[in-house]
């Protein structure tokens, strides 16, 4: 949100992202901060909009930050959402497909690999030691991302 100076004189306190969710804090001439919470919304959805987004605004709000309300509302119309321009062309249908290619890309690699690793087995019958050291490094590699991970990155 760029500074915003409008002449009902609210401003800016508090900004807060949570996924698809914002919530802000604007403080009017009185010095009382009052919250809003700004979420995307998908097509069909009532109440107040702009651009692609749902905003949520108390009345008392509504009633002391007109100007900036309407310079947020601006804003918002001129920036997309989650829910954006494919979403709303095509229904939803495109952000399926693109989720549906990520995952057959993925999966794509995982088969290859095991079909490698079987066909290189039946050739080769190697030694259990670097096969048990292999499986042992998986696992601990396996185990460092499912201990570190939830811990580092849920931040949101």
């Amino acid at each position: 949100m760029a500074p915003l100076r409008e002449a009902d004189g609210c401003r800016l306190a508090r900004f807060d992202t949570s996924r698809f969710r914002i919530s802000i804090g604007l403080v009017d001439r009185s010095g009382a901060e009052n919250a809003f919470e700004i979420s995307s919304a998908p097509v069909g959805t009532g109440g107040r909009r702009g651009g692609g987004w749902a905003p949520t605004v108390p009345p008392q709000l509504e009633h002391d930050c007109t100007a900036t309300l309407s310079a947020i509302e601006r804003v918002l119309t001129a920036t997309e959402s989650a829910y954006g321009w494919q979403w709303r062309q095509s229904g939803g249908t495109a952000l399926h497909s693109i989720y549906a290619f990520l995952a057959a890309l993925f999966i794509l690699p995982v088969l290859g690999t095991v079909r490698i690793l079987f066909r290189e087995v039946r050739t080769h019958r190697p030694s259990p030691y670097p096969v048990v050291a292999l499986v042992l490094v998986w696992g601990a590699g396996l185990g460092l991302r499912l201990w570190m991970s939830p811990h580092t990155f849920l931040h949101e």
